[in-house]
């Protein structure tokens, strides 16, 4: 018997019995950060679990705050979560507006940037000035350009200190 989507029957099976029901989809599973996680992005993504929970913050965001907590120069854990509570108090149309402009980012890195400009903060029309500034920009150019990092940390994950 041929099979569909889903292996659902595409033809009725001979002797005029009923074509099963499709599977339902699983629940989605508790979001669990990929095992290639620094130890600042597992504790970055554990720090934000309870906004994820109460739903002040997506799953998505959370993501790209730890991924970025993870990275030399970009942010760290304070800052993430700093981000996320500021993101988290924004009005219903100043939240459309902040994710709009997550939206129209082009990379993970980007959008973290924004959101540390955001914790930083800074007022929305800053913001978006901001992104709108940054926009494209490839992630090493973002981290040279906006970070206090040494430029080796980037290379070698080896933070010596705020460049001078």
């Amino acid at each position: 018997m041929r099979t569909g989507r889903r292996d659902v029957p595409l033809n009725p099976p001979a002797g005029g019995g009923s074509v099963p029901a499709p599977a339902q989809p699983s629940p989605q599973p508790a979001a669990v950060p990929p095992p290639l996680f620094t130890q600042e992005a597992r504790d970055t993504f554990t720090a934000l679990q309870p906004d994820v929970a109460a739903q002040t913050l997506s799953s998505h965001d959370a993501q790209v705050l730890s991924d970025a907590a993870g990275e030399p120069g970009v942010l760290g854990e304070a800052e993430a979560v700093r981000s996320a509570r500021a993101a988290e108090v924004l009005s219903p149309s100043d939240r459309a507006a902040f994710d709009a402009l997550m939206s129209q980012a082009r990379s993970p890195q980007e959008q973290a940037f924004i959101f540390k400009a955001l914790g930083a903060g800074y007022a929305l029309p800053d913001v978006k000035a901001f992104a709108q500034t940054i926009r494209g920009w490839s992630p090493a150019r973002l981290t040279h350009t906006l970070s206090l990092a040494d430029d080796l940390a980037v290379v070698d994950g080896v933070q010596d200190g705020v460049k001078q």
